[in-house]
């Protein structure tokens, strides 16, 4: 499969997207500061799909974030949110320094707390990631279990009763200003993986 192929296989999933810019809507008027207003009343949730939450660029530390975060572990029924997938800019403005980073603590786990802390978060890297040490928050999988990201580029996948799905983690910042070599390497893998998956969902993250 030539990698010009490839995007007809590819899903972008929006499943739930948390939206974290520090506007909310009311009335057509753009408020800041607002809690974040999250209706899933209209959502069936069963334990018989792959059930997941969709955040990006959300690590600001910020009041948004905060109540976004709460509506995340609120309303939405625990017992059928199986994992959470980060699409990148985990940490503004310029990512983290190391594993022990105090901005694991004040972006991360204190702010994403109680069932969210349970589950796995699958995560990439975004541009913003890139400022410091972008190879920490891969290391960080070592440190705590929830945290996933094995590399810069990664698969997963889930299945359930009903369906089965590939997740095809990759880094975007590499694809753009990585070298010619890593550039070919991570979409030869790409195309590789797209290959032989026979998933009845195909998604790409990045």
């Amino acid at each position: 499969m030539k990698y010009s192929k490839i995007c007809t296989y590819l899903i972008f999933l929006i499943g739930i997207f948390a939206f974290t810019t520090g506007f909310n809507q009311n009335n057509g008027k753009s408020v800041k500061n607002q809690p974040a207003k999250i209706d899933f009343a209209d959502i069936s949730f069963t334990q018989n799909d792959v059930n997941f939450l969709i955040i990006g660029d959300w690590g600001a530390g910020g009041v948004i974030q905060k109540n976004v975060a709460n509506s995340m572990g609120v309303s939405i029924p625990k017992d059928y949110i199986q994992f959470v997938v980060s699409t990148g800019d985990n940490f503004y403005h310029s990512g983290v320094s190391s594993t022990t980073d105090n901005q694991w603590k004040t972006k991360f786990h204190n702010v994403y707390k109680g069932s969210l802390q349970e589950i796995k978060w699958y995560c990439v890297l975004g541009n913003h990631d890139y400022g410091l040490n972008p190879q920490a928050q891969i290391e960080y999988s070592t440190v705590f279990a929830n945290w996933v990201m094995p590399n810069n580029y990664y698969k997963f996948s889930k299945s359930s009763e009903n369906t089965t799905v590939d997740f095809f983690c990759i880094d975007t910042q590499m694809l753009i200003k990585g070298t010619k070599e890593e550039k070919a390497k991570q979409l030869q893998w790409l195309d590789e993986e797209l290959s032989k998956s026979s998933a009845s969902w195909k998604v790409c993250i990045g």
